[in-house]
């Protein structure tokens, strides 16, 4: 029986996945608080998808006290969420990039043409500016 290995998350992904939770919060900030079904949502699942598996004790436990006391419910609260949680995948992203957790998205390859030898290209190639 042969594992198979899981495709890893590029850099991109996991950005976008962070970014979609962030948005839901601002959402519910807008909206007056996050319903409890939506907040189940986010605190069992999303965070998950966002942080890959790694997230910080402090983060682990402003996460709880939210949960424990309905601070998602508090517009004032969630916004003190979204700054935490921007500082917290901010350092996901750097602690997974540098361990080569995550890929960096592919990136289309740009070929340049060097002229540091300080060779002028040939003159048929030239431009006729003079037209």
């Amino acid at each position: 029986m042969s594992k198979e290995k899981t495709p890893m998350d590029n850099a991109d992904t996991l950005a976008r996945r962070q970014g979609e939770l962030l948005e839901s919060i601002l959402q519910g900030i807008q909206q007056g608080g996050i319903s409890d079904e939506t907040w189940l949502q986010i605190y069992v699942e999303r965070i998950q998808l966002a942080n890959r598996g790694f997230i910080t004790e402090r983060a682990q436990k402003v996460l709880h006290f939210f949960n424990d006391h309905q601070l998602y419910k508090k517009p004032r609260r969630l916004s003190q969420l979204v700054k935490h949680l921007i500082t917290e995948f901010n350092t996901i992203q750097r602690i997974y990039t540098n361990k080569g957790w995550v890929q960096q998205a592919e990136t289309p390859e740009i070929q340049y043409e060097s002229t540091i030898s300080g060779e002028s290209p040939a003159l048929d190639e030239l431009p006729d500016w003079n037209k």
